[in-house]
């Protein structure tokens, strides 16, 4: 937003430009105070967890024996180890994809209700993210 001598200035919607009073913007000064976050430990630690969901967008450890047992099975195929470590990375994502829709519906069988739709979704996304990585991978190799 663009100031203009000490106020601030707005879009209405309309394409002009609006400047806030004095008192919105002492209103907005008292409100950016109060507004700092999570001031205990406790308040700290649930807050840096708000956007955890499923873990699915955190990276795989590199150093999972899982992947690299996955990864030497692979080579062994295809002969080149770097596309076999992609290849291996892709398994493993869609893997806890599956893992996590599996227990999402699981849940729903047990009669927990039906699970946020938007989880749903985002598991979709995320599929359908790592089924494309496959492909580009597949194809480049």
């Amino acid at each position: 937003m663009p100031l203009h001598l000490g106020a601030i200035l707005w879009e209405t919607g309309k394409g002009a430009r609006k400047m806030a009073s004095e008192r919105q913007i002492k209103a907005n000064r008292n409100n950016a105070r109060q507004s700092t976050g999570p001031r205990t430990a406790g308040g700290k630690a649930r807050s840096s967890r708000n956007a955890f969901r499923h873990g699915l967008s955190r990276p795989l450890a590199g150093d999972d024996p899982r992947l690299k047992r996955i990864a030497e099975v692979i080579a062994d195929e295809v002969g080149d180890s770097s596309i076999a470590q992609e290849i291996a990375r892709n398994a493993m994502e869609l893997s806890r994809i599956r893992h996590v829709r599996d227990h999402l519906i699981a849940e729903m069988a047990a009669g927990g209700g039906c699970p946020d739709l938007k989880r749903l979704l985002a598991l979709q996304r995320y599929n359908r993210l790592s089924l494309a990585k496959r492909r580009r991978v597949m194809k480049e190799g």
